[in-house]
């Protein structure tokens, strides 16, 4: 293609004419769909035509008369896009969070008197990953004692954009309470994905058991997560006699073996003397 038309595409990205917005969504290593909602009411020939998507200064595809170049794209988009004439749409293909952003989808008419341009729009793409399912940790060694205080986090991970927030859902008997709590954001340099964690101290019960689950609210209108229930239930206690009924309950043992030993003497002597009468 000329380097004039090239130069020309790249100066129609500027501020200038309105253009519509649409919004698309794409999971993490899917594939987006664009619409460049292009209805095309003259009918022009698409060998008349030409296509191109830009985001910010990037080449992202370039369809010139019916035919897609990639001399010049943005090297990252390469092999990664596939424009649909029929339904003026842009596939790219195996979507990573860097992908997101704003995109301008250009038309340009070819006349013998130049270039016209014909119709633009833009294309706010907004990139989602799935997180975990949320996991409970206790963060307590040993025997839960009943009345303790017992440390509590939550995490998930993998996701993407940071969740709008995340509670705790404790229920008791019939009562179910929610907790808010701050998240603690963690984001993975190479990937950009998010693991997120709150924590909670949790009052053990003394005389009855409670569940506890932990939340996740995405941004964008799922479904809540919701981890496993971690049921909570008092050890049961082994009773401490007090020192001075166990040394009353040994000293009744002692007269009750004594008076036992008595008997069994005294028996035993009177059948000898019965013996030696006879």
């Amino acid at each position: 293609m000329e380097l004039y038309e090239f130069f020309l595409h790249l100066m129609t990205f500027l501020p200038g004419a309105a253009v519509n917005m649409l919004q698309e969504k794409a999971f993490v290593n899917h594939t987006a769909y664009l619409r460049c909602n292009f209805h095309n009411p003259d009918n022009i020939d698409v060998k008349e035509l030409i296509v191109f998507w830009q985001k910010e200064s990037e080449v992202v595809n370039e369809v010139y008369r019916g035919q897609e170049l990639s001399d010049n794209l943005d090297p990252k988009y390469i092999n990664r896009t596939m424009m649909d004439m029929n339904t003026w749409t842009l596939c790219l293909l195996n979507v990573g969070i860097m992908d997101e952003g704003q995109y301008v989808c250009i038309i340009q008419h070819k006349k013998s008197s130049g270039l016209e341009k014909i119709y633009d729009s833009k294309s706010q793409l907004f990139v989602i990953a799935n997180y975990s399912q949320p996991e409970i940790v206790k963060l307590h060694k040993g025997t839960v004692e009943p009345g303790t205080a017992l440390n509590l986090s939550c995490s998930s991970s993998w996701g993407y954009p940071e969740p709008t927030q995340m509670s705790w859902q404790v229920s008791k008997g019939n009562l179910t309470e929610e907790h808010v709590d701050q998240m603690a954001v963690f984001q993975d340099d190479k990937t950009k994905l998010y693991k997120v964690t709150i924590t909670r101290t949790i009052q053990v019960p003394m005389d009855t058991h409670i569940n506890i689950s932990c939340l996740v609210y995405p941004t964008w209108k799922m479904e809540s997560l919701v981890s496993k229930s971690l049921c909570i239930a008092p050890e049961p206690v082994t009773p401490v006699m007090h020192p001075i009924i166990l040394l009353a309950v040994g000293l009744i043992s002692g007269v009750v073996i004594a008076g036992v030993v008595l008997v069994m003497v005294v028996r035993k002597r009177s059948r000898c003397n019965t013996s030696t009468s006879h």
